[in-house]
């Protein structure tokens, strides 16, 4: 089944977008199109520059994705204004508002370096499948999931790399998790587009991690398997060890692989409490 692969860009750290999508394009073995949702800041020549490394790729201007999504977030005011205001849940909006139902959907990040050939797995309904995080990187509180809140949501769900092939989009459930819980979020904003993803995921789908001894986060310590090792994904806190990491080599000649999915596990309260603990210590030590 083909996949249609969406990808926010900018015109910030292109080279290095370039390098690690042009990783995907190269060992990516899966029946695919590629989407560049721009950000405002990519001009004609960088244009021309990532066609010439992507190869199969279209773009969607802001222009042309304001058009389709204003009307739409209308009366949904509280998406409307975090659309507007915080580009990762932008990410989550334009990619879902253009994806095609026909076909599987893949959102990307372009901070993720690939090493050896692989497929993406054959979902069933309601299958997600997202990187697994060291953390549980979150906007909302412990107090916010059981036994002392409502909210349900699965642990450690990243959103470097989002595989499904139902329609995620959300707007009335989001639209009232952002009424009820404005006032706790501002504090974390910046993982409210993970947050939401695995929310969404957690309520409504069946949600799997990756399995990590393929793809994984950089850490302070990379764990390079040159058999195993399908793709390492740069978040911004190591994005340094990218100098390191891209000199890795998987052995060659070895066989294409297909991502594992992997099930995940609840978060509860004091689940949430002694990660964030752990969290706040990693980075005391690191």
């Amino acid at each position: 089944m083909k996949t249609s692969v969406h990808i926010l860009l900018g015109s910030k750290n292109l080279d290095f977008s370039i390098e690690c999508l042009s990783s995907f394009v190269k060992y990516c073995k899966s029946n695919y199109e590629i989407l560049i949702h721009e950000d405002g800041t990519i001009n004609e020549e960088n244009r021309i520059t990532i066609r010439k490394s992507l190869l199969r790729v279209n773009f969607i201007s802001p222009n042309v994705a304001e058009m389709k999504i204003i009307p739409k977030l209308q009366k949904y005011r509280k998406c409307y204004d975090l659309w507007q205001n915080n580009i990762h849940f932008k990410k989550y909006i334009n990619s879902l508002f253009f994806r095609d139902d026909s076909v599987q959907t893949l959102i990307l990040d372009s901070d993720i370096l690939f090493y050896r050939f692989f497929e993406l797995p054959a979902l069933k309904s309601k299958q997600v499948l997202f990187i697994k995080d060291k953390f549980s990187s979150y906007s909302i509180k412990a107090l916010h999931l059981k036994p002392f809140g409502s909210i349900k949501i699965k642990s450690k769900l990243n959103v470097g790399m989002v595989f499904f092939k139902n329609n995620m989009l959300k707007l009335d459930y989001i639209e009232e998790f952002l009424r009820d819980y404005d006032s706790d979020l501002k504090r974390r904003i910046y993982f409210i587009e993970q947050t939401i993803w695995a929310l969404i995921a957690s309520n409504f789908y069946h949600p799997h991690y990756i399995s990590s001894s393929q793809i994984f986060n950089a850490s302070k310590q990379i764990n390079f398997n040159p058999k195993k090792t399908v793709a390492i994904h740069f978040v911004g806190t190591y994005r340094d060890q990218y100098k390191i990491a891209k000199k890795f080599k998987a052995i060659k000649n070895i066989d294409t692989v297909v991502l594992k999915l992997v099930k995940t596990k609840r978060l509860n309260y004091f689940l949430f409490v002694i990660d964030r603990l752990y969290f706040k210590f990693s980075k005391k030590i690191s």
